[in-house]
């Protein structure tokens, strides 16, 4: 049923586009779609005609931009997401968007205090935005992990007979 509902969705967007090619949103929506099939070819070029028809919608930007943090074209990216760092004027979900892919770029470029900043900041805009929940809660549980003191071996014993918490598993000494 639902694979239904995506062929009806997409059918429907070409359709549009068939009507008017102009149609931003359209080319946005079946670039996601081509996302969602895997077919990253089809989304790029979705996701570029809408940028070549409107510079200045923010959807398709930071969707391209997502796509290329995926690819690990970081700095492309960055380019792609430049032009939206001075905009004063975004629509909730654009601002989500934004928000979100420069914590995805934040936490490519290995800088995860920055990309926990991007999506509390985004959090506390938009409560709802539960990719960002998600996101932020993984970006945490790594943070935590990473913090964890790793047991260090009593001198002169070897690290197989003592436990994780540093106790010889053999007794006192």
């Amino acid at each position: 049923r639902e694979r239904e509902d995506i062929e009806g969705s997409q059918r429907f967007y070409r359709q549009v586009l068939a009507q008017d090619p102009t149609i931003v949103e359209a080319e946005q929506h079946l670039g996601l779609f081509a996302l969602m099939e895997g077919d990253q070819a089809a989304a790029e070029q979705y996701f570029q005609h809408a940028l070549a028809l409107a510079p200045d919608f923010v959807l398709p930007r930071t969707a391209l931009a997502s796509l290329r943090i995926q690819q690990g074209k970081l700095d492309d990216a960055r380019q792609l997401l430049i032009p939206l760092a001075d905009r004063t004027n975004f629509r909730a979900t654009e601002f989500g968007s934004y928000l979100f892919t420069t914590a995805e770029l934040a936490a490519a470029d290995n800088d995860p205090a920055r990309a926990r900043g991007q999506l509390r900041l985004l959090l506390g805009y938009l409560p709802g935005y539960t990719p960002a929940r998600l996101r932020l809660r993984e970006l945490e549980q790594q943070e935590a992990e990473r913090k964890q003191p790793q047991a260090q071996p009593q001198p002169g014993m070897s690290p197989l007979l003592q436990s994780p918490g540093g106790i010889s598993l053999l007794g006192p000494r």
